[in-house]
């Protein structure tokens, strides 16, 4: 009955097809999740819209989490009831009532548990998943530190792993690291490129919690001045998944660990997701049209260039087309693509992977990164006979790229004649649309915010956006850049938008600000 009307309120308000609702209820039920976990944690119906049916379906209020300090919240949570793992808040109101905060319709039942209980009237009010499961990790994880610093002797280790890797899937973590120091054993999480403090581990705690998760990630605890690498499934509190890889590295004062909080296929980026402006993005659809050429995509580590090649691969994935890659590692498994893992113990290297994967046929080839000079030399070649090659590689800017690769060894003839596309990338923080403020700027030019900070964003920023600079070579760009094999030195009439300038292009629309762009774009 609670499925049907779950799946009554998707279909009546086309929030899906009852194709993609098919597919989504076979995928929930091969994750173990429920439909609604499924659905919230891959984002696949709008919240606010969904908030808006669901209130009015029931016929229930709905409530702004987020407009109210988080303080208030923490004072009065009693309680949260677990069914399925489903969340619901719960506080008594000034009449001695009982408030139930949901977000998802198939909780309303619980009501009549709180009812039965506590012989009170319940009401029943929706609010955003995202806001009530930030609220209760971040509960969580504080209870979780005043237990280690008081007696963390009656804290249960798998309590410590469960509360630490659910804050952080939750929070929307890439990374996490657990580091021991001279003073103290801390967790930190990476969230939107940047490192924040989660909880501090007692010392010998913290061997147990090490041998734990490599006991998890299937490796050896009795290696400990050797690097290690596994990976497992963890499942938050609240039943979202993530596909975790393991890292393990020796110091001077104990085994840190770093474990990297992996997508999903239906955790995918779509292209119109990553921030690419509209004349950029019609320069990169153009180029993936192609049956030929060589798209490069740059940037340093960090900086988002596999969540691009990965949403290009998306659109290339056809039944006509075969798509093969060459990686290290998989990150994301992709139904219809063939992925192959590079094996350097073994002597498979990303050279020798593509030299044999020449010989499958293939329509379109993905390259994680060209490395040395016989791969970027058999990439060229590639490109220059009938398959579309996409790669990455660490370069500052779009331009460097050509000089990069002619460093290399590639000729500016060879090259020239195979590169179709350059993006260079970089990923910037974006201001919190609840509590940034606008701020001065010394240019006049310039429409500039500023972060402030609130109770539910990382120092006045949440999330990321991509600042692209795309190079399309025709024969005009060409002929700027190469002459008679040559590389000419950089043409002054060679003008297009630069990392720079896409990046004032989101300040002046108030997406980021300007102290977050001169913290990651280099510029003169």
């Amino acid at each position: 009955m609670a499925d049907d009307m779950l799946t009554k309120l998707i279909l009546s308000h086309e929030f899906a097809t009852q194709n993609n609702l098919n597919l989504w209820m076979k995928k929930s039920t091969q994750n173990n999740q429920t439909l609604f976990q499924f659905i919230t944690q891959h984002q696949l119906i709008d919240e606010e819209k969904f908030l808006a049916a669901a209130s009015h379906l029931l016929n229930f209020p709905s409530i702004n989490l987020q407009e109210t300090d988080l303080s208030y919240y923490l004072q009065l949570f009693n309680t949260s009831l677990e069914k399925n793992n489903t969340l619901a808040l719960v506080n008594k109101t000034t009449d001695n009532e009982i408030n139930l905060i949901i977000a998802n319709p198939l909780d309303s039942s619980l009501a009549e548990i709180l009812q039965f209980r506590n012989n009170q009237k319940v009401n029943i009010l929706f609010t955003h998943y995202t806001q009530l499961h930030y609220l209760y990790t971040r509960i969580q994880t504080n209870h979780l530190s005043k237990a280690l610093s008081k007696n963390p002797i009656n804290v249960d280790v798998s309590e410590v792993i469960n509360t630490v890797i659910s804050d952080a899937i939750h929070r929307h973590a890439s990374d996490i690291h657990f580091e021991p120091q001279i003073s103290k054993n801390r967790v930190r999480l990476r969230i939107d490129g940047i490192l924040i403090d989660s909880i501090t581990i007692p010392a010998k705690f913290m061997t147990q919690v090490i041998n734990a998760i490599k006991i998890l990630a299937k490796l050896d605890i009795s290696i400990k001045r050797l690097p290690q690498d596994g990976r497992f499934s963890a499942r938050s509190n609240l039943g979202y998944i993530k596909e975790t890889r393991v890292s393990t590295y020796p110091t001077i004062h104990g085994e840190k660990l770093v474990l990297r909080l992996l997508n999903t296929d239906s955790e995918l980026k779509s292209i119109d997701t990553l921030g690419i402006p509209s004349t950029s993005k019609k320069l990169i659809l153009k180029a993936i049209k192609q049956p030929q050429g060589l798209i490069l995509v740059t940037g340093p580590t960090g900086s988002g260039k596999s969540a691009t090649l990965y949403s290009l691969l998306q659109l290339l994935n056809t039944q006509a087309c075969n798509v093969t890659t060459i990686e290290d590692p998989i990150e994301i498994n992709i139904d219809g693509i063939n992925q192959s893992a590079i094996n350097t113990m073994n002597g498979f290297d990303f050279s020798d992977a593509l030299r044999a994967l020449l010989r499958q046929d293939p329509d379109v080839i993905m390259i994680g990164e060209i490395r040395d000079k016989e791969t970027a030399q058999m990439a060229i070649r590639a490109a220059q006979t009938g398959h579309l090659v996409l790669t990455s590689l660490h370069t500052n800017n779009a331009i460097e790229t050509i000089s990069r690769l002619v460093n290399m060894g590639i000729t500016p003839f060879q090259l020239s004649q195979a590169i179709s596309l350059v993006i260079a990338q970089r990923l910037v923080r974006r201001l919190c649309e609840l509590c940034k403020s606008a701020a001065v700027s010394d240019n006049d030019m310039i429409s500039n915010f500023k972060p402030k900070g609130c109770s539910y964003c990382n120092n006045g920023f949440k999330g990321r956006t991509g600042v692209f600079e795309v190079i399309a070579f025709n024969e005009q760009s060409k002929a700027i850049l190469f002459d008679n094999g040559r590389l000419k030195k950089h043409d002054k009439n060679f003008t297009h938008t630069t990392l720079w300038d896409a990046a004032i292009d989101k300040v002046t629309s108030g997406l980021t600000s300007l102290c977050e762009i001169y913290r990651v774009i280099p510029h003169d």
